[in-house]
């Protein structure tokens, strides 16, 4: 009890920023909902620039990721903070799903992890550092936005960290 006291705590500190600067909602609402198909096209320029095998970790990474986040959503049914709380969402979901884990977090950190690393091994730094901080900015913009709990987007990270993991470890990066 006392964790999801402070899960909603922080939720709400995060989301009560929101609708006081009309710019920065704007920002947040393409972060939180339209920047994670930037962070998707990765796979497909590695595809198109680097190599086959870099192309299928970025998408076993990703795919993975979101298999586990919707079989703990199959399993973990949790509403989310507009459901719950008196959280006012800054736009409405296209598709309606659970709230835990976030799969947008997972799916950018799967790819931002994985991405990240095998970039900064061929020397492209910077990119690898874009990568990251989309994700970071995605994570942060769902919980800005009323989307998520904070304990959601912190399972979806880690959801994503274990994804990356396991594939980058079957081209033993």
């Amino acid at each position: 009890m006392i964790l999801r006291d402070i899960d909603h705590k922080f939720t709400c500190l995060i989301h009560d920023q929101a609708r006081k600067w009309k710019w920065l909602d704007t920002v947040m609402i393409f972060l939180a909902r339209d920047l994670l198909w930037a962070l998707a096209l990765v796979p497909f320029i590695a595809l198109l620039f680097l190599d086959v095998q870099i192309a299928f970790v970025l998408v076993g990474a990703g795919v993975g990721s979101l298999f586990l986040t919707f079989t703990i959503q199959a399993l973990y049914d949790r509403d989310r903070p507009f459901q719950d709380e008196h959280v006012r969402p800054l736009f409405k979901l296209r598709v309606p799903t659970r709230s835990f884990p976030s799969g947008h977090a997972a799916l950018s950190w799967a790819i931002a992890l994985s991405a990240g690393r095998i970039l900064s091994l061929l020397g492209f730094e910077v990119a690898a550092v874009l990568c990251l901080t989309a994700a970071a900015l995605i994570t942060y913009a769902r919980a800005y936005a009323g989307l998520h709990y904070v304990s959601d987007l912190v399972i979806g990270v880690l959801i994503g960290f274990l994804s990356a993991e396991l594939f980058l470890t079957t081209i033993a990066l």
